[in-house]
């Protein structure tokens, strides 16, 4: 999202780019001048780069790819974060952009006292696999771009407390299931 407010940003207008964290979501908006109006979904809009040369930089630092990705890196990866796909892009004269962000810890999710790690990764990680089950460690922390070690200490918490399973074998490689 902080990518796609920068590389988005309409420099000609003096509307502040922002990024708020709520309660239920993190919202930015920035500047825009729109090619169409209303909102967006993967494979249903045609990029447009408002600043090419701002772009070409990230993609050349790492931290951006092919024109368009953001979106939908954003719709694939909103549900294992923050336990909710109803993301939100809109573009209008301000391009808005809303991401739920996951609950609240409770009773039935671990808390950061219960040894190391956020509850948010915790529960972004049980989210993930419901939501794909049969994963690997490592796929589950290249999908999610978490080390591995993080993943497997997660893991560990998850299935003792009993909200997933290990299925498989150790020895020759097993996968989780919620």
């Amino acid at each position: 999202m902080v990518v796609n407010l920068l590389i988005h940003r309409e420099y000609t207008n003096a509307h502040p780019a922002t990024l708020i964290v709520f309660g239920d979501r993190v919202e930015t908006k920035n500047a825009n001048k729109p090619h169409l109006y209303g909102p967006l979904h993967p494979g249903s809009f045609d990029p447009f780069s408002k600043n090419p040369s701002i772009a070409k930089m990230f993609v050349q630092m790492g931290v951006a790819e092919e024109l368009g990705t953001g979106i939908r890196k954003v719709f694939r990866y909103a549900k294992a974060y923050s336990g909710s796909d109803k993301v939100e892009f809109r573009e209008e004269d301000l391009f808005v952009v809303n991401v739920p962000t996951p609950p609240t810890a409770t009773e039935e999710t671990p808390s950061h006292s219960e040894g190391g790690g956020t509850s948010g990764g915790i529960n972004a990680l049980r989210n993930y696999i419901e939501t794909s089950p049969g994963k690997r460690t490592n796929e589950i922390a290249q999908s999610l771009s978490i080390p591995a070690k993080t993943i497997e200490k997660h893991l560990a918490k998850l299935v003792k407390s009993g909200k997933i399973q290990f299925r498989g074998s150790k020895k020759t490689g097993g996968y989780y299931v919620a």
